[in-house]
């Protein structure tokens, strides 16, 4: 171990810590309004889409942001800005599969 004060010393980017808590907040919009379309008529399960595509478009330009801060070497918060990358793009991916078979499912009933 080393004494020196600026090895010891990592701390993570709040544009890490960003991406991380975004990435979080997509997937539990994307979840919430999941389960609030199912469960609740009048709320539909592609209202809050543009929130979980928001928040998931900010997760990944703030991961991108972040691992270009770090830079090579192995400085704090990398993992939390590749996992905040992470979330964003399956939020994306989830949010999308589910619009696809909600019009899907439902575009036969709308023509009867």
């Amino acid at each position: 171990m080393s004494d020196d004060p600026v090895q010891n010393n990592r701390q993570t980017p709040g544009v890490a810590i960003a991406a991380l808590y975004l990435g979080i907040g997509s997937l539990v919009v994307l979840v919430a309004s999941v389960l609030l379309g199912w469960f609740v008529e009048s709320i539909g399960i592609v209202n809050f889409m543009g929130v979980v595509y928001l928040l998931a478009l900010l997760a990944v330009v703030c991961g991108i942001i972040a691992i270009k801060k770090t830079g090579a070497e192995k400085q704090a918060g990398k993992k939390a800005a590749i996992a905040g990358i992470i979330m964003g793009a399956a939020a994306v991916i989830l949010a999308l599969g589910i619009q696809v078979a909600v019009f899907i499912l439902f575009i036969p009933w709308l023509g009867a």
